[in-house]
């Protein structure tokens, strides 16, 4: 799983910048966790197949 600098390096963000939106989409889900990401959405077979 990618760290925060390193989805922020692939998406041209700083890593509070991407802190800031998984923190919002966790409150959105009931989550506090990116593991329990997986357990909320649906499978994907490989990270290259999201679109950007």
């Amino acid at each position: 799983m990618e760290r925060n600098p390193e989805v922020g390096t692939r998406l041209f963000l700083s890593p509070r910048t991407v802190e800031w939106h998984l923190r919002k989409i966790f409150t959105k889900l009931s989550i506090t966790s990116r593991r329990q990401l997986q357990d909320v959405l649906p499978a994907v077979e490989h990270a290259s197949a999201l679109p950007l």
